[in-house]
């Protein structure tokens, strides 16, 4: 019995000692994160102004190694370009961060996690970028000093920068008397995205690990790998590139101005590529030692023109006996192979109101560039063509003395020689 109570006894002075040393702990804590945010702000307040950030409140909590800044924002230096958030928390080792903020310097710097709530990025005559919450995550082993080195020596250490966006927006900005040119597309809602990407120099490779982009109409996946040749900056060249994506659109895609350029809408797109290219210490592609496959589908592209530009565009297409509807497109499909020095083209067409076209061709891929090699067959057939538009092109025959080549109504093309310097059976010029 005394046994038992003894037990009993210590076992609740081992409870009592525990919640203490916890109560302790988390006192010490909180007592050492005031002090240490009191320090830090008198740090950050001692910044120029044009580097010195903004904020309501400031915590630190050491023990996680956590800096809580609210309603933050900050200018990028010597610009006009800002960031604001509502809440933003910092992971960084607390002696690190104390020591940044002191000297002004980055000696050392071996992890750093930011988390923004309710970020903006803004600048003027730029779009503004919102989001529920954007984080950014570092890695590895970085200093002022070796940042300097980059162009002789890349550092020896693994880095890691990964990057997550979560409902992020685009505001255009309502300004005049601006320098603001509108963006040749509209920048979608983003529902999410996510990249990462790793370095290591110890075995020369450079790694998009994960790219992924979600909106409302578009996914993105893929991942891709670097190797290169090269100690820095000043000497790299890359050697061999492993890539692998998915890409589908299920919603209209727009972009471009009607009054200039044209305004183009893509209703939907997919394509897909999975290989790798090997790459010579000039850069050039080693196609023997490649090997990749890529498609390509799209369907019902339109370009329209409004007020002069359309009136141009009328104009001269008019002298072909068509209009720039008949150039828009039903479908673009394209069905590509690179492997054991050839390239490949199968089932590849075009689909337009004005005619359809279909291609296959065989590559032998001789050496580095596109002035080596040699199209053992290229078959180019146009097909379904638009009655108004095949009879300029018989006046084109008669008034240039040409031929062009014809299998029924069909106009069938023989291309040899290089895709540099491509021939045309029974033309000549």
């Amino acid at each position: 019995m005394f046994k038992e109570n003894y037990a009993a006894m210590k076992i609740k002075v081992l409870i009592t000692i525990s919640i203490l040393v916890i109560v302790l702990v988390f006192t010490g804590n909180w007592i050492y994160g005031n002090i240490s945010a009191k320090k830090l702000d008198v740090h950050l307040q001692q910044l120029s102004e044009s580097a010195r950030p903004l904020y309501s409140d400031i915590k630190v909590n050491p023990l996680c190694s956590k800096i809580i800044f609210k309603n933050f924002s900050i200018p990028y230096p010597n610009s006009t370009y800002k960031i604001e958030s509502d809440v933003l928390c910092v992971n960084i080792k607390h002696r690190e961060a104390m020591e940044i903020a002191k000297t002004q310097k980055v000696d050392k710097l071996t992890g750093l996690s930011l988390d923004f709530k309710n970020i903006k990025l803004s600048g003027d005559g730029m779009p503004t970028f919102v989001s529920e919450e954007l984080l950014f995550d570092f890695e590895g082993d970085m200093s002022q000093v070796k940042l300097a080195k980059l162009e002789e020596q890349f550092p020896e250490q693994k880095q890691m920068i990964s990057v997550e966006i979560k409902e992020g927006d685009w505001i255009k900005p309502k300004l005049k008397n601006t320098n603001f040119v509108d963006l040749p597309i509209e920048l979608p809602e983003i529902e999410y995205a996510y990249i990462v990407l790793l370095f290591n120099h110890a075995n020369k490779t450079m790694e998009l690990e994960k790219i992924r982009l979600e909106t409302a109409g578009l996914e993105f996946e893929g991942e891709t790998e670097l190797s290169y040749f090269g100690e820095g900056l000043n000497d790299i060249s890359i050697s061999q590139i492993n890539m692998e994506y998915n890409c589908v659109l299920s919603d209209s895609l727009s972009w471009g101005d009607s009054n200039s350029s044209g305004r183009y809408t893509v209703q939907s797109f997919s394509s897909a590529l999975e290989g790798y290219m090997e790459l010579n210490e000039n850069g050039e592609l080693q196609p023997a030692l490649s090997q990749l496959s890529f498609n390509l589908d799209l369907k019902d592209i339109k370009v329209e023109y409004q007020g002069a530009a359309r009136m141009n565009m009328e104009a001269q297409l008019s002298m072909l006996g068509i209009s720039p509807q008949d150039l828009w497109v039903d479908e673009i499909s394209l069905n590509a192979k690179i492997g054991d020095g050839r390239c490949v083209v199968k089932n590849t067409k075009l689909r337009l109101p004005l005619l359809e076209a279909t291609l296959d061709a065989n590559i032998k891929l001789l050496g580095d560039g596109i002035d080596s090699t040699d199209i053992e067959n290229m078959e180019l057939r146009l097909s379904n063509i638009d009655s108004d538009f095949k009879m300029h092109m018989k006046n084109i025959e008669r008034a240039f003395g040409l031929k062009i080549p014809s299998e029924g109504e069909d106009i069938v093309l023989q291309i040899t020689g290089s895709l540099k310097n491509p021939k045309i059976k029974g033309i000549h010029y």
